[in-house]
């Protein structure tokens, strides 16, 4: 019997595409086959093949193969809208009848074979589906969730999503609101071991002088904690604001991150693009010791003015570098900096 390594080595020349018609040949390729199948998922929409998953993952055999999860939570907001469109009467009798359905389902069903992909009637019924099979992905190391844009919902995902914060997650990426910041990252949630930090923040409510303030609270008490718990982990961190944002609060607030090699961040070009240029330079001074990339691109992916003044951000530059920065690339201080415009208009 040949080796599992030489098996491997086998398989590095089958395309990924062939390897599910070879999970029968043997033990070995079965485990490849297996792994190439399930190691990066998705859940988003809650259609057919989203249930099957579902199923599939409750299996341990099956839910240890799981490295690279994404998740976008628009499926609570479509079980709510399909409750909120059924008659109230039909609703309180279809749901009774549905769960006395479901309970001798599960009676009836000890073996997993016989396990039928019964449809989830009720947000409280997904959001303790996605749990109990979140709760079971033991070996998760790359970590995806897109959460904005969607209308609050009584039932949360945060339980959900965090249960997938493990000590052997290394990459998370967030492209999330900052309403939903304050949701997900709480002090027992966040996770503490992530060498890999990349963030999209937006803002799903209109600015107002209430909610400013409450943003620059959830920078400060919630975000900034967040990250200076990685302080033993973090090597590389991505910041980027889908619309200007004072972020001056966040830069001054975060602790010293002693690992923290490589920070990008992209930059608004309409101000005040990310606020009090004193932040970053404090942020940069801070991490003067232990920075070796610095990686700064303008954007525009939102605003009122499609013709920005590039002169403003220029000056926002220099005066958050400390005119360390004069060229486009440059090495100064033992730290490469490179600067890109995005010219996301005409």
């Amino acid at each position: 019997m040949l080796p599992h390594d030489l098996w491997l080595h086998v398989a590095q020349f089958v395309p990924a595409s062939l390897l599910e018609r070879l999970i029968s040949v043997n033990s070995a390729f079965y485990d490849i086959a297996m792994d190439c199948r399930y190691r990066q998922m998705s859940f988003a929409f809650l259609d057919s093949r989203m249930m099957r998953n579902v199923v599939r993952l409750k299996d341990p055999v099956v839910a240890k193969r799981v490295r690279v999860l994404h998740v976008y939570p628009v499926f609570l907001e479509q079980v709510i809208d399909r409750e909120r469109h059924l008659p109230r009467s039909r609703r309180s009798f279809r749901l009774r009848l549905t769960a006395l359905a479901n309970h001798f389902i599960d009676q009836k069903a000890h073996h997993p074979k016989h396990q039928q992909q019964r449809k989830l009637k009720t947000a409280e019924e997904i959001v303790q589906a996605m749990l109990e099979v979140f709760a079971g992905l033991p070996n998760v190391t790359d970590y995806h969730i897109m959460w904005c844009g969607l209308q609050p919902t009584a039932e949360s995902p945060v339980p959900f999503l965090a249960s997938v914060f493990r000590y052997n997650l290394r990459k998370l990426a967030l492209d999330i609101s900052l309403e939903n910041i304050a949701k997900l990252l709480g002090p027992r949630s966040a996770p503490h071991s992530i060498e890999e930090l990349d963030l999209v923040i937006r803002v799903d409510n209109q600015p107002s002088k209430n909610v400013t303030e409450d943003h620059v609270s959830i920078l400060i008490n919630h975000l900034a904690p967040s990250i200076s718990r990685l302080r033993h982990s973090l090597r590389r961190l991505a910041i980027q604001s889908w619309e200007p944002l004072d972020f001056s609060p966040l830069f001054l607030s975060l602790s010293h991150l002693p690992l923290l090699s490589h920070l990008t961040l992209a930059i608004p070009i309409e101000s005040p693009h990310l606020g009090d240029p004193q932040g970053l330079a404090a942020l940069l001074h801070r991490q003067s010791l232990t920075l070796r990339s610095l990686s700064l691109r303008a954007t525009q992916y939102s605003g009122v003015g499609l013709s920005p003044d590039p002169a403003s951000l220029v000056s926002w530059l220099a005066l958050a570098l400390e005119d360390r920065c004069a060229s486009c690339s440059s090495k100064v201080g033992g730290i490469n900096y490179e600067f890109k415009l995005d010219r996301m208009f005409s």
